[in-house]
């Protein structure tokens, strides 16, 4: 039974989600079979602990048929019911929230009806209502654009053209919205057909493009528009220039979008940030750190009241990268309470693993890893590279070459691990033993041989990609100079 449709969409429901479903279940507007409300009544009960012994098909047979012969069919249908009726309130719920919608569709029926004074009251609070509001992206206007559009429909079937100007209102919200989503989308192809190697239809996208770029004192007020229109030249262009306008804009403008948008946003700041390390950006290392250290102060990475683990583990990557280590170590102290309890602990340690091997506490990098649960892969190949670090600076030969023996295997044998990860971890350990043998023979070699087979190193970490931890390795293959 847990496999059940129904039972699967309620173990998602939060606690006042369920309450307010079992609650609207329970109105004979919305649903009249009493069998349906036993099931949710009943449902509403043992939330959150759906068990297989609780959510049995006889069990809750009994509950909704008591006294009844056991009738799968039956169960089966009022579980039918119940999931339809849950999907009805997951619709109104929505549309509670969405308030400027459903007074446009009141508008309509006020309108058809034929109640002008009424419509007429509404109409002007809500056309207060979008003055007043804040957030100002494509969703924006296009409810202005429906509103706009609505209004026209009114004074066009009472005839009242002389005092209306809600047509040239409709078309220029259409515009707005058109161009912020026409835009937005946009940015969102470059970004997936340069990871999913797709090349997408962009019709009458120049045509926007040109508009925008002709007209930009006409839009500059717009942020939907503008926002995008940078960051599609960014991404377009790989021009740092519209990096920092995007940044100067959120300045002043990040109130205008919704947290959700914002995270996008900076989801494409930091896509351009990521491609300019790749390229060689050196600056672009601190300026990533940045853009973490902004969404953090926004409250932008805490979703259903956690930080994301991987969120944790690539702020403090990239916060020992660019040494600021005190900072580093303050975030992992102060933001452990902000994970997921059930992830908690492991994270905490590897996380601060990772801190002692940048302020160069290696026994403690290797206490934290004991401790350290490998539950993911992801885990996994992150305290395998961490050892291979520590390893190499405590010039353990033995553990480290025993350790790129079982990586190397590892990553081998494992199926889930893709074929650009494999290549990039095996060329890692290619490259770091060969440095290491450098490193231990140095003083048993001549200069000439040392660098020779030095510049040999240095050549082919050049020639090849992908390598993980390239920065590392490049580092350390410069100490051998």
């Amino acid at each position: 039974m847990l496999k059940n449709r129904l039972v699967e969409l309620l173990q998602v429901f939060s606690r006042k989600e369920m309450t307010r479903f079992h609650e609207f279940s329970m109105s004979p507007y919305h649903n009249k079979h009493q069998d349906v409300r036993a099931l949710i009544a009943y449902l509403n009960g043992i939330y959150p602990k759906f068990t297989v012994k609780n959510c049995h098909r006889t069990t809750v047979f009994k509950q909704v048929f008591p006294d009844v012969t056991y009738d799968k069919a039956a169960l089966a249908i009022v579980f039918t019911y119940a999931f339809r009726l849950a999907e009805h309130f997951l619709v109104q719920e929505l549309f509670q929230k969405k308030e400027g919608l459903s007074n446009i569709f009141l508008l309509q029926h006020l309108r058809k009806k034929e109640q002008y004074q009424h419509y007429e009251r509404v109409l002007q609070k809500l056309d207060k209502n979008f003055t007043k509001t804040t957030i100002q992206n494509s969703d924006h206007y296009h409810l202005k654009f429906i509103f706009a559009a609505e209004a026209d429909t009114y004074y066009a079937q009472r005839s009242r053209y002389e005092t209306d100007l809600q047509i040239q209102t409709k078309q220029d919200n259409l515009d707005y919205f058109y161009l912020s989503q026409k835009l937005r989308d946009a940015c969102e192809m470059l970004v997936r057909s340069n990871i999913l190697k797709v090349d997408y239809s962009t019709s009458l996208l120049n045509a926007v493009v040109v508009e925008v770029a002709n007209n930009e004192k006409k839009y500059k007020n717009i942020p939907a528009i503008m926002i995008y229109f940078r960051i599609y030249q960014m991404l377009s262009q790989q021009t740092v220039a519209y990096y920092h306008a995007i940044l100067d804009m959120l300045k002043f403008q990040a109130s205008k979008f919704s947290k959700d948008e914002l995270r996008d946003i900076y989801n494409y700041l930091q896509h351009f940030s990521a491609e300019s390390i790749n390229r060689g950006d050196k600056n672009a290392v601190q300026s990533y750190f940045d853009l973490y250290k902004q969404q953090l102060e926004k409250g932008l990475l805490i979703e259903n009241n956690y930080l994301s683990e991987w969120h944790y583990k690539n702020i403090v990557t990239i916060g020992t990268r660019v040494q600021a280590t005190d900072w580093v170590y303050q975030f992992i102290e102060n933001y452990k309470d902000k994970l997921d309890p059930t992830i908690r602990e492991n994270a905490y340690r590897f996380n601060l693993a990772a801190y002692c091997y940048a302020v160069q506490k290696y026994d403690q990098v290797l206490d934290l890893l004991l401790t350290v649960e490998y539950k993911d892969n992801r885990y996994i190949q992150g305290v395998k590279a961490l050892l291979l670090r520590t390893y190499y600076d405590l010039n353990e030969e033995e553990a480290l070459f025993s350790l790129i023996d079982s990586f190397r295997q590892y990553i081998k044998r494992d199926r889930n691990i893709s074929e650009n990860r494999k290549k990039g971890f095996s060329n890692l350990l290619k490259f770091t033993k060969r440095a290491f043998v450098l490193k231990t023979r140095q003083a048993f070699s001549t200069i000439k041989y040392h660098h020779q087979a030095l510049q040999k190193l240095i050549t082919d970490i050049d020639k090849t990609a992908p390598i993980f931890n390239q920065t590392w390795l490049l580092g350390k293959v410069g100490e051998l100079e």
